[in-house]
């Protein structure tokens, strides 16, 4: 994934992921600016090792954002299915 691909899925994740995102920073002990605009990062700077975390990290958002969709799908078909009104 290129930088500025996972740049833009970081920062479309809700505000959750990225304290997530930014625990995976803190722990890998990685320096980051901050001002009232929030927090930032020269992902170009970065180890190859913490790219790959958040890479992975990123990769399991999608997932997980996958599977919530299937279940609310098959909530939503088995609401209509069996408790409809006709």
């Amino acid at each position: 994934m290129s930088l500025t691909t996972l740049r833009d899925k970081i920062e479309n994740m809700t505000t959750s992921h990225q304290e997530d995102i930014m625990k995976i920073l803190n722990d890998n002990n990685v320096d980051m600016s901050s001002n009232s605009n929030g927090s930032f990062v020269n992902l170009s700077s970065l180890h190859d090792s913490v790219i790959e975390k958040l890479e992975k990290y990123s990769e399991y958002v999608d997932a997980q954002e996958k599977e919530l969709e299937i279940i609310e799908d098959e909530k939503q078909h088995l609401k209509s299915t069996f408790f409809s009104n006709t």
